[in-house]
């Protein structure tokens, strides 16, 4: 184990852990544009470890404010330097465009200020501006960017914020825009990290009997696709981009949660894996 850069009360934090969070946040457009200087899209598992610094990184101060023109940058470096936190402008800057976003989003209230809630982008929005739409359904193959699935008509899409919408917004060249299904945008929700839902630990609590005995639910899903990325068969690296993906049981005499599902293309989709229909009875 690494040693830890930093505190934020009961949980440390490493240096990669904070180069990670600036970095996600940077390429899915937090300062208005993506930052390809910080590289690339990052796993779940690396977004998951980010997840607690998005609030524990900002100072209340920075949420609750006076009006637009208040300084909240003061504030910020403040609770950096009481956490421990290594102070960096280029940080700072990052934790600022989060403040402001989300308390620009929040619900209207004229008395403190906020007296205009800022909208948030829709697949009509992403079409009216063609070049961008056409560029950003090209690279996904024209399919769904979690399972592939073909978009046929214009009613199959939705757009979809990368990162939360209240988090990082909507930066004009589309860095925190995709493009999913309906069942693949349902499954998931206001995260930033699929492992973030119950279903990621296989609690299947509510539903047991239900949707876990014949389907997956959407989050349990998604979970599973988003982590996979494509075909998880040894032999096979095919892409959402350029097939629609399938998740089945790997023991059919398990229910369909998260760690005994596997993602796997039409090729290499096995009958067997999906196990027969099941019928619930009622015990007297």
């Amino acid at each position: 184990m690494g040693s830890h850069l930093f505190s934020l009360g009961r949980r440390p934090i490493e240096s990669r852990t904070l180069d990670d969070f600036e970095g996600t946040l940077k390429y899915h457009g937090a300062l208005g544009y993506r930052d390809h200087s910080v590289g690339g899209p990052t796993s779940e598992l690396v977004r998951l470890h980010v997840v607690p610094l998005v609030f524990g990184l900002l100072p209340t101060e920075s949420l609750v404010r006076r009006g637009h023109d208040q300084l909240v940058k003061p504030a910020i470096r403040a609770h950096l330097k009481k956490v421990g936190a290594p102070m960096s402008e280029s940080l700072v800057d990052v934790l600022k465009a989060v403040a402001d976003q989300f308390w620009s989003t929040w619900p209207i209230n004229i008395r403190y200020g906020n007296a205009r809630c800022k909208r948030k982008g829709s697949i009509a929005d992403l079409r009216a501006n063609p070049l961008l739409y056409k560029g950003i359904l090209t690279t996904q193959g024209g399919r769904c960017a979690v399972c592939g699935a073909l978009f046929e008509v214009p009613g199959d899409e939705t757009l979809d914020h990368t990162v939360p919408f209240r988090i990082v917004g909507d930066a004009p060249d589309g860095a925190n825009w995709q493009i999913l299904c309906p069942a693949c945008n349902g499954g998931k929700a206001e995260r930033l990290s699929a492992l973030q839902s119950l279903e990621a630990m296989n609690w299947s609590y509510r539903d047991a009997v239900g949707s876990y005995v014949r389907t997956p639910s959407l989050q349990a899903r998604y979970v599973v696709l988003a982590q996979a990325g494509g075909c998880e068969h040894t032999k096979c690296k095919v892409r959402s981009n350029a097939t629609e993906l399938m998740v089945q049981r790997i023991s059919v005499t398990g229910l369909w949660v998260a760690d005994n599902l596997q993602v796997r293309c039409p090729v290499h989709a096995s009958e067997e894996a999906q196990g027969p229909p099941i019928t619930i009875t009622e015990e007297t």
